[in-house]
């Protein structure tokens, strides 16, 4: 009972079912349009009304597959530590690897609040093979129990310690990117810009899956897909309030990307952005996308069509031709530039 409990609630996981209709099937790839049946097919409470552990674990039973195997890579706890702060990572590598790999720091997505690397593990595990680097997924501390800036300064301090320790782990100090998903996705370019105020660490890019760049809730993709999509705009709403609470962090550009001038913009490393067509985040995403190139870096911008928020991630959509592709795009990106 208990498990289909769960079940149920994480269906639900990014939709208000009592407000929304069923998204149509207007050219949403078959394997989506099914996922969404799925979540429209239960009625209960938003996300943001559950109890905490609740949906936590929500997502993790969901992310479960035992048909998914990790004996090809191998995974190290580690804290790193400097003064008084602290940072849990896991390290990923390919057990056939090179003395040095090349290195993604990366940060998991979730509206600061949820997901972990349980939820990440098969995404971590498939770059980490594909691209034939190592991966340091950073367990940072998440929204309510800390808010801003907690969660980009652990951030930071996992980039610096790869950069001075790296070949203790493995992994080669001087090539490494950041990246991340959604709310990830927003840490890795502000830590990016910490980066470039402080000089160190030099980082060969960044890779922005989706990324919340903006607190601007009424763009044309929110009027779309407001409801019906996996992600809304309430659940949105609830993320910034209990990551940002403080109204005058949305002007920083460590909050609010889309609010850096180009002159902060500028030489920040070269970017691969992913979006997706049915995403509350896709204009936004491509908005940055647009602010970086007028600020000289250099981008690949892509939109995968036909599909919704959190498409690389999520297991039951691994399978799609755009998940696949995305994924072979972030590993090609990784080897070109590392």
């Amino acid at each position: 009972m208990r498990k289909l409990l769960v079940i149920i609630i994480v269906l639900l996981q990014f939709t208000s079912i009592a407000q929304t209709k069923l998204a149509g099937s207007y050219g949403i790839d078959s394997k989506v349009q099914k996922f969404l049946e799925a979540v429209h097919s239960y009625d209960g409470p938003p996300l943001q009304e559950l109890p905490l552990d609740v949906g936590r674990n929500a997502m993790e039973y969901m992310q479960q597959d035992s048909t998914l195997t990790y004996t090809k890579v191998t995974f190290t706890k580690e804290i790193f530590k400097e003064g008084n702060k602290a940072v849990k990572v896991i390290i990923v590598k390919p057990k056939k690897r090179r003395k040095l790999l090349p290195t993604l720091i990366y940060f998991h997505g979730g509206g600061w609040v949820f997901n972990s690397f349980e939820t990440h593990k098969r995404l971590m595990r498939d770059i980490a093979l594909k691209a034939n680097v190592g991966v340091v997924f950073v367990d940072y501390s998440r929204a309510p129990e800390v808010q801003y800036p907690v969660a980009n300064e652990e951030g930071y301090l996992a980039t610096l310690f790869v950069s001075k320790y790296g070949k203790k782990y493995g992994l080669d100090p001087t090539k490494i990117i950041v990246g991340g998903d959604s709310a990830g996705g927003n840490m890795a370019t502000a830590v990016a810009m910490m980066a470039k105020e402080k000089g160190v660490p030099k980082f060969k890019g960044q890779i922005l899956l989706y990324p919340v760049t903006g607190t601007n809730l009424n763009t044309g993709s929110y009027e779309q897909f407001s409801k019906g999509h996996y992600l809304t705009r309430d659940t949105m709403k609830w993320f910034w309030k209990v990551y940002a609470p403080k109204k005058e962090t949305h002007l920083l550009p460590t909050v609010a990307p889309l609010r850096a001038s180009l002159e902060e913009l500028k030489n920040l490393p070269k970017t691969l952005l992913i979006t997706a067509e049915y995403d509350v985040l896709r204009d936004e995403g491509e908005a940055y996308a647009k602010k970086l190139r007028m600020a000289e870096v250099p981008v690949i911008s892509t939109r995968y069509g036909g599909t919704i928020h959190d498409f690389i991630v999520l297991n039951p959509l691994r399978e799609t031709e755009a998940s696949k592709a995305a994924v072979m795009q972030i590993c090609t990106f990784l080897n070109n530039n590392l």
